[in-house]
């Protein structure tokens, strides 16, 4: 046996992905396991090294100027591999760098990634999240029982004084707990996407997704679901909205990511524009894949806050935006959810005329 070969068997033998770069950024060698994390993506890895690893692994969490650049100069005036942490497609991804020097005396970088076992914390979260949920549920029963109940006798103007502030308060207590069964939900999808959950089942139940259907079934639900802001004043949500379907899009993914991403669009367009503005949904193929659009004719985002609409934990710091109550997380957690499923997401906006995202997913083949 070679030791070429013998060097390539012991690579794709690890439990972690390999990836193995030449001073010069060429990917020289990779194992099983990084072209199972990579997939397609590992083809561009093989034509243009490590520029495009470094697109991928999103080394600089929280921190957009920390760059997988920094993490090599780290390795390479370390005489030990240096210990770092990358996202990609939002799963949170244990990594380390080290360098390698060859009978040549070239140093070349090797990056390993680990493939952690998210078991016991999926299960962790997964207990307390639906215990939160159960809470929340049975507490915003009580409120609206509680609401039902209060009837005082209006010729007793101290009773019906005391009704209205306990009134108040169920009311401040609902609100609050719908924001946090908001939250959860969130997390819950967070969750999915840092530990490879979403990753798997985008590999294992890969479906034949009707766009149209989707759609469709979306706006009739509309006036069902608490789509705004508890606070926020009541309106025909359905009223505003127009759907221009081009054809029968039958696209492959999953359906809860692209209806997750659907609903977060709306509800943008409808909380950052003015009451009764116009909002139109587009769908229409495009060469072999599906574009969906949602379109609004609201205040538009300021070109200064174009970099902190995906960031999480991020909002735009128009005095329209921050009005509004959010989390800055449901952005960056579409985009990484559509990346997952072979997706992509952007936008496109001009302050006080509206904004336009757009969201490219597969077609079924």
């Amino acid at each position: 046996m070679s030791d070429l070969f013998a060097t390539q068997a012991m690579l794709d033998a690890l439990g972690q992905a390999v990836l193995l770069f030449t001073s010069d950024n060429r990917l020289l060698r990779h194992n099983t396991m990084a072209a199972a994390l990579f997939g397609a993506d590992l083809h561009a890895i093989r034509s243009e090294g490590w520029a495009v690893a470094s697109q991928l692994l999103q080394v600089g969490i929280g921190d957009t100027t920390f760059t997988l650049d920094d993490v090599r100069r780290q390795a390479l005036a370390s005489d030990r591999p240096v210990r770092f942490h990358a996202v990609r497609n939002g799963e949170y991804l244990p990594c380390w760098m080290g360098t390698v020097t060859d009978v040549n005396s070239a140093v070349h970088t090797l990056i390993s990634i680990e493939m952690p076992d998210w078991g016991v914390v999926g299960r962790v979260l997964a207990a307390t999240i639906s215990e939160m949920h159960q809470t929340i549920d049975s507490t915003v029963g009580h409120l609206n029982l509680i609401q039902r109940t209060l009837n005082p006798d209006k010729e007793n103007p101290e009773a019906v004084k005391i009704a209205r502030r306990i009134s108040g308060f169920t009311r401040l207590i609902s609100i609050h707990m719908k924001r946090t069964d908001r939250l959860l939900h969130m997390v819950e999808r967070l969750e999915a996407l840092r530990t490879g959950k979403l990753r798997r089942q985008a590999q294992l139940q890969k479906q034949k997704i009707n766009l149209n259907d989707l759609i469709e079934d979306f706006i009739e639900t509309l006036d069902e679901q608490e789509l705004l802001d508890p606070e926020t004043e009541a309106q025909d949500l359905r009223a505003r909205i127009s759907v221009e379907l081009e054809g029968t899009l039958l696209v492959q993914g999953l359906a809860k990511p692209i209806r997750d991403t659907l609903r977060e669009l709306v509800r943008n367009a409808m909380m950052y524009s003015l009451r009764g503005t116009p909002i139109t949904i587009k769908a229409f193929a495009r060469g072999q894949m599906a574009q969906l659009e949602v379109i609004d004719q609201g205040y538009g985002i300021r070109e200064n806050d174009w970099e902190r609409v995906f960031a999480l934990y991020e909002r735009g710091r128009q005095p329209q935006i921050i009005s509004e109550f959010g989390y800055g997380m449901a952005l960056h957690i579409c985009l990484q959810e559509l990346a997952t499923i072979n997706g992509k997401l952007w936008f496109s906006s001009d302050e006080g005329v509206g904004t336009t995202f757009s969201v490219m997913l597969p077609l079924w083949q």
